[in-house]
């Protein structure tokens, strides 16, 4: 047998780790990733993990107020010993940014954005499904429509 792994080979083998390895780790539903309110200026740390890639590795956050204070890597991974790559540890500041949208937003004919409810969300994408089912029927889920 040849000591070089194919791609293929990489792949399955990973997969079958990251399963597993999701299996053996899925905490308690006590200690699940779920947020608890602490006390009034109580630190909270909880655990998360990174949405960025497939790896998900795991983290711990320091919480307090709603706010995220500061984010370390997991030191109980098993893969990853800790360790998180900069687009993970960016999460602090993406989810802190008094930039980041919140609500869903409308882009306007004239090319400006504004407000809208998540109502008039939810219902302006379900008239669009129900106009597109109309039209195409079975097909409507076709990635190449006639």
């Amino acid at each position: 047998m040849s000591d070089a792994l194919s791609r293929r080979h990489f792949l399955k083998l990973s997969t079958a780790l990251v399963a597993g390895g999701a299996a053996i780790a899925c905490p308690d539903k006590s200690r699940a990733i779920g947020y608890t309110q602490p006390r009034d200026g109580q630190i909270l740390e909880t655990k998360g993990y990174c949405p960025f890639c497939q790896v998900r590795c795991t983290y711990r956050a320091r919480v307090q107020g709603g706010k995220i204070l500061s984010l370390t890597g997991d030191p109980n991974n098993h893969w990853t010993g800790g360790a998180m790559c900069p687009k993970g540890m960016s999460m602090v500041e993406l989810v802190n940014s008094p930039y980041r949208i919140t609500e869903p937003m409308f882009h306007e004919a004239d090319g400006s954005w504004r407000r809208i409810s998540y109502r008039e969300a939810v219902d302006m994408v379900a008239t669009r499904m129900k106009a597109v089912l109309q039209k195409y029927g079975d097909k409507a889920g076709n990635r190449a429509l006639p």
